[in-house]
């Protein structure tokens, strides 16, 4: 999941997990760009678009 989450971001020209900021475990979503990226730790669960 994580490595299409790599690719799904590259496509959208967002950048790698990696550059988003890593929310503390239990935290609720937060907004970047058109991308609502859930995160438990530092491991990306769920990324969804708003498009």
């Amino acid at each position: 999941m994580l490595r299409r989450g790599n690719q799904i971001l590259e496509m959208l020209g967002v950048g790698s997990p990696n550059e988003l900021p890593q929310n503390p475990p239990g935290s609720k979503c937060k907004v970047r760009n058109v991308l609502r990226v859930c995160e438990a730790g530092e491991s990306v669960i769920s990324i969804e678009s708003y498009i």
